[in-house]
Protein backbone atom coordinates (compact mmCIF):
# COMPACT_ATOMS: atom_id res chain seq x y z
CA UNK A 1 0.00 0.00 0.00
CA UNK A 2 1.21 3.78 -1.23
CA UNK A 3 0.38 7.03 -0.61
CA UNK A 4 0.85 7.83 -4.44
CA UNK A 5 -0.33 10.91 -4.59
CA UNK A 6 -1.40 14.26 -2.30
CA UNK A 7 -2.32 17.81 -2.74
CA UNK A 8 -1.59 19.95 0.04
CA UNK A 9 -2.81 23.39 -2.03
CA UNK A 10 -6.32 22.96 -3.62
CA UNK A 11 -7.91 24.81 -5.43
CA UNK A 12 -9.81 23.87 -8.29
CA UNK A 13 -8.54 20.23 -8.97
CA UNK A 14 -11.03 18.44 -6.82
CA UNK A 15 -13.62 19.50 -4.68
CA UNK A 16 -15.48 17.34 -1.97
CA UNK A 17 -18.74 16.25 -1.67
CA UNK A 18 -19.39 20.00 0.07
CA UNK A 19 -18.13 21.53 -2.95
CA UNK A 20 -14.82 22.43 -1.18
CA UNK A 21 -11.34 22.24 -2.48
CA UNK A 22 -9.99 20.45 0.25
CA UNK A 23 -6.72 18.83 0.15
CA UNK A 24 -6.63 15.38 -0.54
CA UNK A 25 -4.98 12.12 -1.01
CA UNK A 26 -4.35 8.80 -2.66
CA UNK A 27 -3.92 5.42 -1.48
CA UNK A 28 -2.84 3.00 -3.96
CA UNK A 29 -3.03 -0.80 -3.98
CA UNK A 30 -0.47 -2.47 -5.59
CA UNK A 31 -1.48 -5.91 -4.81
CA UNK A 32 -3.20 -8.66 -6.95
CA UNK A 33 -5.61 -8.94 -3.65
CA UNK A 34 -8.65 -6.33 -2.43
CA UNK A 35 -6.86 -4.69 1.19
CA UNK A 36 -9.60 -3.45 3.63
CA UNK A 37 -8.00 -0.73 5.21
CA UNK A 38 -10.12 -1.20 8.83
CA UNK A 39 -7.75 -0.43 11.44
CA UNK A 40 -4.87 1.78 9.14
CA UNK A 41 -3.77 5.22 9.92
CA UNK A 42 -2.71 8.50 8.16
CA UNK A 43 -0.84 10.84 10.25
CA UNK A 44 1.30 13.69 9.39
CA UNK A 45 3.17 13.81 12.98
CA UNK A 46 5.68 10.80 13.11
CA UNK A 47 5.53 11.19 16.46
CA UNK A 48 1.71 10.23 16.53
CA UNK A 49 1.20 7.73 13.83
CA UNK A 50 -2.52 6.94 14.89
CA UNK A 51 -3.56 10.33 14.06
CA UNK A 52 -6.19 9.11 11.95
CA UNK A 53 -8.01 5.65 11.52
CA UNK A 54 -9.63 4.47 8.61
CA UNK A 55 -12.72 2.50 9.01
CA UNK A 56 -13.39 -0.45 7.11
CA UNK A 57 -13.22 0.69 3.04
CA UNK A 58 -12.16 -1.76 0.34
CA UNK A 59 -9.24 -0.86 -1.83
CA UNK A 60 -9.59 -2.91 -4.74
CA UNK A 61 -6.87 -4.64 -6.57
CA UNK A 62 -4.37 -2.13 -8.32
CA UNK A 63 -6.93 0.52 -7.30
CA UNK A 64 -6.81 3.66 -5.81
CA UNK A 65 -9.31 5.34 -2.98
CA UNK A 66 -8.99 9.37 -2.71
CA UNK A 67 -9.05 10.83 1.32
CA UNK A 68 -9.77 14.66 1.52
CA UNK A 69 -7.77 16.04 4.08
CA UNK A 70 -10.02 18.51 5.55
CA UNK A 71 -9.94 18.29 9.33
CA UNK A 72 -13.16 17.12 9.31
CA UNK A 73 -12.58 13.66 10.63
CA UNK A 74 -15.45 11.94 8.72
CA UNK A 75 -14.98 8.21 8.92
CA UNK A 76 -18.78 6.67 8.00
CA UNK A 77 -18.45 3.62 6.16
CA UNK A 78 -19.54 4.00 2.42
CA UNK A 79 -19.38 7.36 2.78
CA UNK A 80 -16.83 10.05 2.01
CA UNK A 81 -13.51 10.05 4.17
CA UNK A 82 -12.01 13.04 5.75
CA UNK A 83 -8.99 12.90 7.88
CA UNK A 84 -8.92 14.66 11.27
CA UNK A 85 -5.65 16.94 9.47
CA UNK A 86 -5.20 19.03 6.74
CA UNK A 87 -1.33 19.06 4.73
CA UNK A 88 1.03 22.10 5.16
CA UNK A 89 1.75 23.51 1.88
CA UNK A 90 5.52 24.48 3.29
CA UNK A 91 6.04 20.71 3.60
CA UNK A 92 5.77 18.17 6.82
CA UNK A 93 5.35 14.46 7.50
CA UNK A 94 2.98 12.29 5.74
CA UNK A 95 2.54 8.44 6.33
CA UNK A 96 0.54 5.22 5.72
CA UNK A 97 0.25 2.77 8.81
CA UNK A 98 -0.52 -0.68 9.00
CA UNK A 99 -3.05 -1.40 11.77
CA UNK A 100 -0.29 -2.12 14.70
CA UNK A 101 0.27 1.31 14.74
CA UNK A 102 3.64 1.47 14.72
CA UNK A 103 4.54 -0.41 11.34
CA UNK A 104 4.80 2.07 8.60
CA UNK A 105 3.46 1.48 5.21
CA UNK A 106 4.85 4.16 3.25
CA UNK A 107 5.52 7.89 4.07
CA UNK A 108 6.99 11.07 3.25
CA UNK A 109 9.39 11.46 5.97
CA UNK A 110 11.27 13.46 7.49
CA UNK A 111 9.10 15.74 5.21
CA UNK A 112 7.33 16.34 1.95
CA UNK A 113 8.83 19.17 -0.13
CA UNK A 114 6.87 22.80 -0.54
CA UNK A 115 4.08 22.52 -2.68
CA UNK A 116 1.92 24.50 -5.42
CA UNK A 117 -1.43 25.42 -5.52
CA UNK A 118 -3.19 22.66 -7.91
CA UNK A 119 -0.49 20.60 -8.45
CA UNK A 120 0.03 17.41 -6.97
CA UNK A 121 2.97 15.59 -5.17
CA UNK A 122 3.73 11.47 -5.04
CA UNK A 123 5.24 8.83 -6.64
CA UNK A 124 5.72 8.12 -10.70
CA UNK A 125 3.99 5.36 -12.27
CA UNK A 126 3.31 3.99 -15.84
CA UNK A 127 1.06 1.77 -16.98
CA UNK A 128 -0.26 0.67 -20.33
CA UNK A 129 -2.65 3.35 -21.96
CA UNK A 130 -5.39 1.91 -24.38
CA UNK A 131 -8.28 3.94 -25.97
CA UNK A 132 -11.33 1.94 -25.62
CA UNK A 133 -14.03 4.85 -27.09
CA UNK A 134 -12.31 6.61 -29.82
CA UNK A 135 -13.18 9.49 -32.18
CA UNK A 136 -15.69 8.23 -34.56
CA UNK A 137 -16.59 4.74 -32.68
CA UNK A 138 -20.11 3.92 -33.47
CA UNK A 139 -23.04 4.76 -31.13
CA UNK A 140 -26.73 6.36 -30.89
CA UNK A 141 -27.76 9.90 -30.53
CA UNK A 142 -31.10 11.28 -29.79
CA UNK A 143 -32.13 14.75 -29.58
CA UNK A 144 -35.90 14.65 -28.14
CA UNK A 145 -38.90 16.39 -29.91
CA UNK A 146 -40.85 16.71 -27.07
CA UNK A 147 -41.34 15.66 -23.21
CA UNK A 148 -43.89 12.98 -24.43
CA UNK A 149 -41.05 11.80 -26.66
CA UNK A 150 -38.49 12.35 -24.17
CA UNK A 151 -40.60 9.77 -21.80
CA UNK A 152 -41.73 6.99 -24.00
CA UNK A 153 -38.17 7.20 -26.16
CA UNK A 154 -35.21 7.76 -23.40
CA UNK A 155 -35.60 5.92 -20.17
CA UNK A 156 -32.73 4.70 -19.18
CA UNK A 157 -30.58 6.03 -21.71
CA UNK A 158 -27.33 6.34 -19.38
CA UNK A 159 -28.09 3.24 -17.39
CA UNK A 160 -29.33 0.67 -20.04
CA UNK A 161 -25.87 -1.68 -20.52
CA UNK A 162 -26.51 -5.05 -22.36
CA UNK A 163 -29.76 -4.15 -24.51
CA UNK A 164 -32.90 -3.14 -22.59
CA UNK A 165 -32.82 0.62 -23.80
CA UNK A 166 -34.58 0.81 -27.25
CA UNK A 167 -34.97 4.39 -28.42
CA UNK A 168 -37.42 4.48 -31.54
CA UNK A 169 -36.60 7.87 -32.17
CA UNK A 170 -32.96 7.53 -31.92
CA UNK A 171 -30.27 7.11 -34.89
CA UNK A 172 -26.99 5.30 -35.64
CA UNK A 173 -24.09 7.73 -35.37
CA UNK A 174 -20.48 7.88 -35.67
CA UNK A 175 -19.24 10.33 -33.16
CA UNK A 176 -18.75 13.59 -32.72
CA UNK A 177 -21.91 14.75 -32.67
CA UNK A 178 -23.58 18.10 -32.92
CA UNK A 179 -23.84 20.96 -35.86
CA UNK A 180 -21.84 23.48 -37.53
CA UNK A 181 -23.60 26.59 -39.50
CA UNK A 182 -20.50 28.36 -40.04
CA UNK A 183 -16.73 26.64 -40.06
CA UNK A 184 -14.34 24.79 -37.14
CA UNK A 185 -16.15 21.97 -36.00
CA UNK A 186 -16.98 20.37 -39.53
CA UNK A 187 -14.05 17.61 -38.80
CA UNK A 188 -15.09 16.46 -35.30
CA UNK A 189 -18.88 15.48 -36.29
CA UNK A 190 -19.03 11.88 -37.91
CA UNK A 191 -21.66 9.40 -40.11
CA UNK A 192 -25.03 10.39 -39.20
CA UNK A 193 -24.16 12.81 -35.67
CA UNK A 194 -25.58 16.34 -37.87
CA UNK A 195 -28.25 17.05 -35.98
CA UNK A 196 -28.65 20.72 -37.23
CA UNK A 197 -32.28 20.10 -38.44
CA UNK A 198 -33.27 18.95 -34.76
CA UNK A 199 -31.15 21.12 -32.33
CA UNK A 200 -30.45 24.52 -34.58
CA UNK A 201 -33.33 26.77 -33.04
CA UNK A 202 -35.30 23.70 -31.53
CA UNK A 203 -33.76 21.92 -28.82
CA UNK A 204 -30.46 22.61 -26.78
CA UNK A 205 -30.08 18.95 -25.69
CA UNK A 206 -28.47 15.86 -27.32
CA UNK A 207 -27.98 12.58 -26.32
CA UNK A 208 -25.33 10.11 -26.61
CA UNK A 209 -24.70 6.52 -26.21
CA UNK A 210 -21.39 4.49 -27.13
CA UNK A 211 -21.03 1.30 -26.25
CA UNK A 212 -17.22 -0.05 -24.97
CA UNK A 213 -16.00 -3.78 -24.03
CA UNK A 214 -14.14 -4.81 -21.00
CA UNK A 215 -12.41 -7.66 -20.82
CA UNK A 216 -11.17 -7.90 -17.20
CA UNK A 217 -12.16 -5.03 -15.02
CA UNK A 218 -9.86 -5.91 -12.43
CA UNK A 219 -6.99 -5.18 -14.50
CA UNK A 220 -7.96 -1.44 -15.42
CA UNK A 221 -6.42 0.40 -13.09
CA UNK A 222 -7.20 4.01 -14.04
CA UNK A 223 -10.11 5.62 -16.63
CA UNK A 224 -9.40 9.13 -18.09
CA UNK A 225 -12.64 11.15 -20.53
CA UNK A 226 -10.83 13.39 -22.87
CA UNK A 227 -13.59 15.64 -24.88
CA UNK A 228 -14.33 18.14 -27.06
CA UNK A 229 -17.29 20.29 -26.60
CA UNK A 230 -19.57 22.94 -26.65
CA UNK A 231 -21.21 24.36 -24.65
CA UNK A 232 -21.44 22.09 -21.51
CA UNK A 233 -22.23 18.35 -21.02
CA UNK A 234 -22.85 15.45 -18.62
CA UNK A 235 -20.58 11.93 -18.68
CA UNK A 236 -22.25 8.84 -17.59
CA UNK A 237 -20.14 5.29 -17.09
CA UNK A 238 -23.14 2.68 -16.43
CA UNK A 239 -25.29 5.22 -14.99
CA UNK A 240 -23.10 7.24 -12.98
CA UNK A 241 -21.82 10.65 -13.61
CA UNK A 242 -18.18 10.91 -13.99
CA UNK A 243 -17.08 14.17 -15.49
CA UNK A 244 -19.35 17.53 -16.01
CA UNK A 245 -19.25 21.04 -17.48
CA UNK A 246 -21.32 23.69 -17.46
CA UNK A 247 -24.62 21.85 -16.63
CA UNK A 248 -27.72 23.04 -14.48
CA UNK A 249 -28.68 21.49 -11.35
CA UNK A 250 -31.47 19.94 -12.73
CA UNK A 251 -31.39 18.32 -16.23
CA UNK A 252 -34.16 18.17 -18.34
CA UNK A 253 -34.99 16.94 -22.11
CA UNK A 254 -34.12 20.48 -23.53
CA UNK A 255 -31.79 22.08 -21.22
CA UNK A 256 -28.90 24.39 -22.06
CA UNK A 257 -25.41 24.88 -20.95
CA UNK A 258 -25.06 27.09 -17.90
CA UNK A 259 -22.81 29.57 -20.20
CA UNK A 260 -21.21 29.54 -23.18
CA UNK A 261 -17.45 27.84 -24.22
CA UNK A 262 -14.95 29.37 -26.67
CA UNK A 263 -14.43 27.74 -29.68
CA UNK A 264 -10.61 27.85 -29.59
CA UNK A 265 -10.59 25.37 -26.35
CA UNK A 266 -11.68 22.79 -28.44
CA UNK A 267 -8.07 23.48 -30.53
CA UNK A 268 -7.00 20.58 -27.65
CA UNK A 269 -8.91 17.87 -25.72
CA UNK A 270 -9.39 18.68 -21.92
CA UNK A 271 -9.20 15.88 -19.94
CA UNK A 272 -11.17 14.29 -16.92
CA UNK A 273 -9.94 11.62 -14.36
CA UNK A 274 -12.46 9.65 -13.60
CA UNK A 275 -12.31 8.11 -9.68
CA UNK A 276 -12.69 4.15 -10.87
CA UNK A 277 -14.18 3.91 -7.05
CA UNK A 278 -17.37 5.15 -7.72
CA UNK A 279 -17.66 3.47 -11.07
CA UNK A 280 -18.48 -0.43 -11.68
CA UNK A 281 -17.30 -1.84 -14.52
CA UNK A 282 -18.46 -5.07 -16.14
CA UNK A 283 -16.85 -8.01 -17.57
CA UNK A 284 -18.04 -7.20 -21.13
CA UNK A 285 -20.83 -4.30 -22.56
CA UNK A 286 -20.51 -1.14 -21.07
CA UNK A 287 -21.57 2.21 -21.71
CA UNK A 288 -20.34 5.85 -22.09
CA UNK A 289 -23.18 8.19 -22.20
CA UNK A 290 -23.26 12.17 -22.89
CA UNK A 291 -25.82 14.26 -22.55
CA UNK A 292 -24.43 17.30 -24.53
CA UNK A 293 -25.61 21.19 -23.92
CA UNK A 294 -25.95 23.70 -26.41
CA UNK A 295 -25.68 27.02 -24.62
CA UNK A 296 -28.79 28.48 -26.48
CA UNK A 297 -30.82 27.16 -29.47
CA UNK A 298 -29.95 29.66 -31.82
CA UNK A 299 -26.23 28.95 -31.43
CA UNK A 300 -24.40 28.63 -35.25
CA UNK A 301 -22.86 25.21 -33.80
CA UNK A 302 -22.89 22.78 -31.13
CA UNK A 303 -20.01 19.83 -30.53
CA UNK A 304 -20.37 16.69 -28.11
CA UNK A 305 -16.98 14.25 -28.88
CA UNK A 306 -15.63 12.13 -26.33
CA UNK A 307 -13.10 9.90 -26.16
CA UNK A 308 -12.33 7.18 -23.48
CA UNK A 309 -8.77 6.07 -22.03
CA UNK A 310 -8.21 2.91 -20.02
CA UNK A 311 -5.03 2.54 -17.86
CA UNK A 312 -3.56 -1.54 -17.08
CA UNK A 313 -1.22 -2.92 -15.32
CA UNK A 314 0.57 -0.09 -13.50
CA UNK A 315 4.20 -0.09 -12.32
CA UNK A 316 4.92 1.64 -8.92
CA UNK A 317 8.48 3.23 -8.70
CA UNK A 318 9.61 5.24 -5.50
CA UNK A 319 10.95 8.25 -7.11
CA UNK A 320 8.82 11.49 -6.07
CA UNK A 321 7.88 13.97 -8.47
CA UNK A 322 5.56 16.76 -9.23
CA UNK A 323 2.48 16.68 -11.23
CA UNK A 324 1.19 19.56 -13.02
CA UNK A 325 -1.79 17.40 -14.41
CA UNK A 326 -3.07 15.96 -11.18
CA UNK A 327 -4.50 12.46 -11.52
CA UNK A 328 -6.45 11.67 -8.41
CA UNK A 329 -7.96 8.07 -8.45
CA UNK A 330 -6.21 7.27 -11.47
CA UNK A 331 -2.10 6.53 -12.68
CA UNK A 332 0.13 9.20 -12.15
CA UNK A 333 1.50 9.86 -15.63
CA UNK A 334 4.41 12.34 -16.48
CA UNK A 335 5.57 14.29 -13.43
CA UNK A 336 8.99 16.29 -13.40
CA UNK A 337 11.13 16.70 -9.98
CA UNK A 338 11.45 20.46 -10.00
CA UNK A 339 8.12 22.84 -11.25
CA UNK A 340 8.84 25.72 -13.52
CA UNK A 341 6.50 28.23 -12.42
CA UNK A 342 2.51 27.88 -13.75
CA UNK A 343 1.51 29.97 -16.69
CA UNK A 344 -2.37 30.14 -16.77
CA UNK A 345 -5.47 31.81 -17.83
CA UNK A 346 -3.58 33.12 -21.06
CA UNK A 347 -5.44 34.99 -23.52
CA UNK A 348 -6.97 33.17 -26.43
CA UNK A 349 -9.39 34.83 -27.99
CA UNK A 350 -9.35 38.05 -29.33
CA UNK A 351 -12.84 39.91 -29.94
CA UNK A 352 -13.26 41.92 -31.85
CA UNK A 353 -10.39 40.54 -34.46
CA UNK A 354 -8.07 42.72 -35.53
CA UNK A 355 -8.59 44.62 -38.65
CA UNK A 356 -4.83 45.18 -39.87
CA UNK A 357 -2.46 47.83 -40.65
CA UNK A 358 -2.07 51.05 -38.58
CA UNK A 359 -5.27 51.71 -37.63
CA UNK A 360 -5.93 48.35 -36.18
CA UNK A 361 -6.69 48.52 -32.37
CA UNK A 362 -3.98 47.32 -29.72
CA UNK A 363 -3.91 43.55 -28.71
CA UNK A 364 -4.36 42.81 -25.47
CA UNK A 365 -3.16 39.90 -23.91
CA UNK A 366 -3.00 38.62 -20.04
CA UNK A 367 -1.81 35.63 -18.34
CA UNK A 368 -1.83 34.43 -14.75
CA UNK A 369 1.99 33.00 -13.47
CA UNK A 370 2.65 31.87 -10.42
CA UNK A 371 5.61 31.16 -8.60
CA UNK A 372 6.38 26.95 -8.03
CA UNK A 373 9.58 26.08 -6.31
CA UNK A 374 11.79 29.23 -7.80
CA UNK A 375 11.22 33.19 -7.21
CA UNK A 376 10.01 34.78 -10.63
CA UNK A 377 12.52 38.04 -11.66
CA UNK A 378 10.62 38.42 -14.73
CA UNK A 379 7.86 37.47 -17.28
CA UNK A 380 8.29 38.09 -20.80
CA UNK A 381 5.84 37.65 -23.82
CA UNK A 382 7.52 36.44 -27.25
CA UNK A 383 5.08 36.69 -29.96
CA UNK A 384 4.93 36.90 -34.41
CA UNK A 385 3.07 38.41 -36.60
CA UNK A 386 2.44 35.82 -39.52
CA UNK A 387 5.41 33.93 -40.29
CA UNK A 388 7.37 36.56 -39.08
CA UNK A 389 10.42 36.28 -36.32
CA UNK A 390 9.73 36.91 -32.51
Amino acid sequence: MWISEFMASNDTTLLDGDGNSSDWIEIYNDSNSPVDLAGWHLSDNATNLTKWTFPSVTVPAKGFLVVFASGEDRRTEGAELHTNFSLAKSGEYLGLIDPDGTSVAHDYAPNYPSQATDVSYGLAQSGTITTIVAQGVAGRAGVASSQNDFNNNYTGWNTSVNGSFTGSTWRDVSSGVGYENNSGYGNWIGSGGDFTSNMYNTNASIFLRLPFTVADPNAISGLSLRMRWDAGFVAYINGVQVAADRNPASLQWNSSATSDRSDGLNNDWETFNIDLSAVTLIAGNNLLAIHGLNDRVGSSDMLCLPELDATANPTQSTQTVYFANPSSGGINSGGTASIPPLVDNVTDVITPLPSGGGSSAPLFITAQVTETNHPISSVSLFYRVMFGSE
